[in-house]
């Protein structure tokens, strides 16, 4: 790569030259010929002693981790899998939050957003073999309050949950347990910029960037504490989200 540079610098460096020579003036062909020079010697040490784009992410990477105060999680944890595989919900939860922050109280909040949060995070993972051909997924209830309990901090398993009645595009089926959900989601893209320990006190924090095309979405950076379930029992999403705050 750095000669791969090199070469470049020479060309441009002999381009310049040819391109004085042709005015016939000797005093600007020594001065094109002097600041070439310098200008490859520059970049030749610039290119020694600097770094690649790799390495200069990597840096990157670090300064933000420290800054954060955050130990990064190893490339091969598990953890990794589990919050790649959950984003897509918790991508929606904020983008939720995003968009109703002076109304959305994630700890205690009103049935409409209980059952608007749950239903996105649904839509988002959702159950296998559970969406028909009209995208519409079908669930029952116990494993969708799964979901709520994954999502929504002030909720746990087994509590009782807001009445659903009168949420747009989610419903009960009153002669089952069955959940309908409609195709509810906010367009967001989102990426893990961060995963790892809080030094001070343990918790495990996931720093989520989401954005929509739109740029209507200004809170677009969030540190989320998660937290891995520790009831032994199998859940829709691997994580529980503990708390979550926007840092931009």
């Amino acid at each position: 790569m750095h000669s791969e540079k090199l070469k470049k610098l020479c060309c441009m460096a002999l381009t310049a030259l040819l391109a004085v020579s042709v005015c016939g003036c000797k005093a600007s062909v020594d001065l094109a010929q002097a600041e070439a020079a310098q200008a490859a010697k520059e970049a030749q040490q610039a290119a020694e002693n600097g770094t690649t784009a790799e390495e200069a992410d990597a840096e990157t990477i670090e300064d933000l981790y420290s800054e954060a105060g955050l130990t990064p999680a190893a490339e091969d944890d598990p953890l990794w899998a589990d919050a790649e595989f959950e984003l897509p919900a918790i991508a929606q939860l904020l983008a939720y939050k995003a968009t109703f922050a002076d109304t959305f109280n994630e700890n205690d909040p009103s049935a409409d957003d209980f059952w608007t949060v749950t239903a996105m995070g649904v839509v988002a993972i959702p159950p296998e073999n559970a969406t028909d051909p009209f995208k519409i997924v079908h669930a029952k209830e116990a494993l969708v309050l799964d979901y709520s309990a994954a999502l929504l901090p002030s909720y746990e398993p087994g509590d009782a949950a807001p009445k659903l009645e009168d949420v747009y595009g989610i419903s009960g089926n009153p002669r089952s347990d069955i959940i309908d959900i409609d195709s509810l989601s906010i367009n967001v893209e989102s990426s893990i910029v961060l995963l790892g320990t809080d030094e001070k006190n343990g918790t495990t924090v996931m720093r989520v960037h989401i954005e929509d095309k739109e740029g209507l979405i200004t809170q677009t950076d969030w540190n989320v504490l998660v937290e891995r379930w520790g009831d032994g029992a199998e859940h829709a999403l691997p994580l529980k989200v503990v708390q979550f705050y926007n840092v931009n």
